[in-house]
C-alpha cells in the first residue's frame, strides 16, 4: 500500500518496551522520539505516519 506523506505534525513519542523476559535487562527500554506526518487524504486522528517505521 502506497501513501502520500503530508505536513509535519510535531513529535511522536514510541513507549519503551520490556516484553522479552529473562533477556538479563530488569528495566524496560527508554522511549523513542520520532517526527510524526499527516498522511494524505487522512484525518490525523485516524493514522498519522512516523518517521523510521515501515518501508
Amino acid at each position: 500500500m502506497k501513501v502520500t506523506v503530508g505536513e509535519k505534525l510535531g513529535t511522536a513519542t514510541e513507549p519503551p518496551c520490556d516484553d522479552t523476559p529473562n533477556d538479563g535487562q530488569d528495566e524496560p527500554a527508554t522511549p523513542a522520539s520520532r517526527t510524526a506526518y499527516a498522511v494524505e487524504g487522512v484525518a490525523p486522528g485516524i493514522a498519522i505516519g512516523v518517521e523510521g517505521v515501515g518501508s
